[in-house]
């Protein structure tokens, strides 16, 4: 049972000019204040739509015990909602090595890409444990690969750690914020009440949740299940260019557009791993690296910008592509904006993976394959 004062306590970690917190304690009664840790929150993210794979997930999270006691859709969130997923000064809803001025525009493009599921939740394991905590374990490491076997995370696997599928409150102090957003303040004290009362008996089963209210949302589009699809598709576009507007109709890059294209393959392979993926796309960009030292000996390791030679900026853009193991420190946003003078169309999507992923690449791949592209 979580204490009122370690309600406040847990609200105290983070300022916010939001009045949930003193609506709630106004409001609730007391029974309904003691057992605030007998729910959590889940957010199911719009690539669950894209990918169209909601109704998996859904019927997981049942097959976990969860029970869900209520549930809502938005089509779309708003700045105002977007700050209560996001305080600098607490834990934060993307990890704290983001600097803040991407971090921002990280979770609005995330969530108005499409339309975002939120359940609250109880669980017939909980016992005495709190539900936010018990979530915590069930959701599994934000890094896919490095989540433990039996988890949400490693179950459904996002495309790296910050594009994660699946998003729980940490404590009760974020289930009330961040549910805020989706619920107003009676239907919350209601799903307490609800957990409270009815056990392990929950509002919905997961197939009527979909049928119901959520299969008309899926929306196949663009979005990739791997980045490695992403990534090498960029490389393509990158290679067109040269040889297409550039005329650069050389050996060495009809040898890179091989390798891009068996890229391109094993990454969209329904079969291939996720291990091996990893294995065989490293694999690839090490081949690609040394063909382009070899046939480019004048490659400008450090800089990509050489806008008055369309020819070597778009080398160096693509060796700046193959370099993931100096990816952390480039500028990923100012240079898709090169690509995007050049004429590459990169999508929002596209753009999204690629920065999110390069940006923390020590963390979103094993240290043995990173460390292969060192030697």
């Amino acid at each position: 049972m979580l204490t009122k004062d370690e309600l406040v306590s847990q609200f105290n970690e983070f300022s916010t000019e939001s009045n949930i917190l003193s609506d709630f304690l106004n409001n609730a009664p007391n029974d309904a204040i003691e057992s605030i840790d007998k729910i959590g929150l889940i957010l199911l993210a719009p690539e669950n739509f894209a990918l169209g794979i909601m109704e998996d997930l859904l019927l997981y999270l049942e097959k976990k015990n969860l029970i869900f006691l209520d549930f809502t859709i938005k089509d779309q969130l708003s700045d105002e909602d977007l700050t209560l997923l996001y305080l600098p000064n607490c834990k934060p809803f993307v990890p704290v090595f983001i600097p803040n001025d991407f971090r921002w525009w990280l979770i609005k493009q995330r969530f108005t890409m499409g339309p975002v599921c939120a359940i609250l939740v109880g669980s017939k394991d909980c016992g005495t444990n709190s539900i936010p905590r018990l979530l915590e374990g069930l959701k599994g490491y934000r890094v896919p690969y490095k989540a433990k076997v039996n988890s949400i995370r490693a179950k459904f696997p996002s495309i790296n750690g910050i594009l994660n599928l699946v998003h729980t409150s940490h404590n009760s102090a974020f289930v009330l914020r961040e549910g805020s957003i989706f619920f107003d303040l009676k239907r919350i004290i209601q799903s307490i009440l609800i957990a409270r009362d009815k056990g392990n008996q929950g509002t919905f089963s997961a197939q009527y949740i979909y049928n119901n209210y959520l299969k008309g949302y899926d929306f196949h589009q663009e979005s990739s299940k791997s980045f490695f699809e992403v990534y090498f598709r960029l490389q393509h576009k990158i290679l067109n260019r040269l040889t297409f507007k550039e005329k650069v109709n050389t050996e060495t890059v009809s040898q890179l557009f091989v390798l891009v294209n068996d890229g391109i393959r094993i990454a969209t392979e329904n079969y291939v791993k996720r291990e091996e993926l990893f294995t065989l796309a490293f694999s690839i960009i090490i081949s690609q690296k040394e063909i382009i030292i070899s046939n480019f000996p004048s490659i400008n390791k450090k800089e990509f910008l050489f806008v008055n030679d369309p020819v070597n900026c778009l080398l160096n853009s693509f060796y700046t592509l193959v370099s993931l193991e100096n990816a952390h420190n480039v500028d990923w946003i100012e240079y898709i904006k090169l690509l995007d003078a050049f004429g590459i169309t990169v999508s929002e999507w596209e753009e999204l993976v690629i920065e999110t992923t390069l940006f923390n690449i020590n963390q979103e791949f094993p240290e043995a394959l990173i460390n292969k592209l060192r030697q």
